[in-house]
């Protein structure tokens, strides 16, 4: 008790003589933890051994007075990762570079651009599929056009992408907040987030790949993220699906009377009618584009099994 300002006295075996000045904040004994963060951060946080990232660490102050808070930003990371969050429950092998740069360059060419203005956190960043542009909040005909995967991050221009190991190819990160759903859905919502979430897929354009790995939550809703696929919209075609594979159910028909119709060809994801008929195929012929997914006796890859038969008995 002594230690809260009360001393024993002969009235009895306290009094209140109190020393209110142990509630001061220059009392707290905060000065022991100082740095608490950072070196709780450094010494107890570790990224595994696949790849290698550097991040920059800033205390927080409100006005003069430190706070225990502070802000971890990367600066350079290089990871290889996987497909999606527990990718191999789904069979995926596809396996990605990934990187976040800061370029320097660009960053000094942005601040120099802006009248040597440090601050360019308050430029307003819009993404398109031609890339950012970084608009002025006072002069918006003030206009600085940057690649795909380019963003603002505590004054520093930062360089999100990343790299598909089977052929490099590059895929930007056009987004740089929000989770996807897939991690989110194994990771565990209840009822009510589900629900939600579900309304908010429903309201998506259609799209080639919309599986749970390709789209993304972004708080209250929900967005698709495929960078291959993502310019190609269908909902004009998907009202007639049940007529396309009829016509190609019907078509069979008439071939197998004919005693034309050979074996199934093999395609990437095995759906029906599109590769039927087609009889032997050399099998190093591999079609993996979408637009035209069905290996044909001429050697050449093809919409569906007709354009495959057409061009078959053209050649013959």
């Amino acid at each position: 008790l002594n230690g809260l300002g009360l001393q024993a006295g002969s009235s009895g075996p306290w009094i209140n003589k109190f020393d209110s000045s142990i509630y001061q904040f220059s009392s707290h004994p905060y000065t022991l933890y100082n740095n608490f963060e950072y070196n709780w951060l450094i010494k107890y946080s570790s990224l595994a051994s696949f790849g290698h990232t550097d991040i920059s660490i800033t205390p927080l102050y409100i006005k003069s007075i430190r706070i225990p808070l502070i802000r971890c930003d990367i600066i350079n990371m290089t990871r290889y990762v996987h497909h999606h969050y527990d990718y191999s429950k789904d069979g995926h092998t596809r396996t990605y570079t990934m990187n976040v740069i800061n370029n320097d360059t660009i960053t000094n060419d942005t601040i120099a651009y802006y009248n040597n203005e440090p601050h360019i956190s308050t430029l307003q960043a819009t993404f398109n599929n031609s890339g950012t542009k970084l608009t002025s909040p006072v002069d918006k005909s003030s206009v600085i056009s940057l690649d795909q995967g380019y963003h603002i991050n505590n004054n520093h221009v930062v360089k999100v992408g990343l790299f598909r190991d089977k052929d490099s190819f590059f895929i930007p990160y056009t987004m740089t907040y929000g989770v996807t759903l897939i991690s989110i859905l194994r990771l565990g919502l209840i009822q009510q987030q589900q629900s939600k979430y579900f309304k908010s897929f429903l309201k998506l354009n259609l799209y080639e790949d919309m599986a749970p790995w390709n789209i993304v939550v972004t708080g209250q809703t929900v967005d698709y993220i495929d960078f291959d696929t993502k310019e190609f919209i269908f909902d004009q075609d998907i009202p007639k699906a049940y007529q396309i594979m009829s016509v190609l159910m019907n078509y069979k028909r008439t071939v197998e009377d004919f005693k034309r119709c050979g074996a199934k060809s093999s395609t990437v994801y095995g759906l029906p009618y599109v590769s039927d008929c087609i009889g032997k195929v050399d099998s190093s012929l591999k079609c993996s584009d979408m637009k035209k997914p069905v290996p044909c006796g001429d050697g050449t890859c093809h919409s569906d099994y007709i354009s495959c038969l057409r061009s078959m008995a053209g050649n013959n």
